[in-house]
């Protein structure tokens, strides 16, 4: 490598340290306020219950059998529908626990996968 050469990478991966880290990203994720949401291949995030989100979570790792089974019961038992229940999540960005546990789990999954940076991506709405 000639002396110039030499000089121009020094100063250029000197520069690259000043400016920050490499990170892992992803780039383009959909949340449960669009339309056209998917939280797993083929099925409508619509059309999945409060219980098929619990089983997808067990599934992934993001609850104990002891925890889903808990929760199926909670479920069963209505604990997170009627007016009393609304009322207590009023306050929080959720409009219902199936939103609230599909967004658990797209952290979960961030998580899981060491992302570090992570782009909401909708085309139709800022609401997720």
């Amino acid at each position: 490598m000639t002396i110039a050469l030499q000089k121009a990478y020094h100063m250029l991966t000197e520069s690259r340290q000043k400016y920050g880290d490499l990170k892992k990203c992803e780039f383009h994720i959909h949340t449960p306020a669009s339309h056209d949401y998917r939280l797993v291949a083929n099925r409508s995030y619509k059309h999945l219950s409060e219980k098929e989100i619990v089983e997808i979570a067990y599934e992934h790792g993001m609850f104990s059998q002891e925890l889903r089974d808990f929760m199926m019961t909670e479920i069963a038992l209505g604990k997170y529908e009627g007016a009393e229940y609304h009322h207590s999540i009023r306050k929080t960005p959720f409009s219902s626990f199936k939103e609230y546990l599909s967004y658990q789990l797209i952290a979960y999954t961030l998580y899981e996968n060491d992302i570090e940076v992570a782009v909401i991506t909708d085309h139709n709405t800022i609401e997720g």
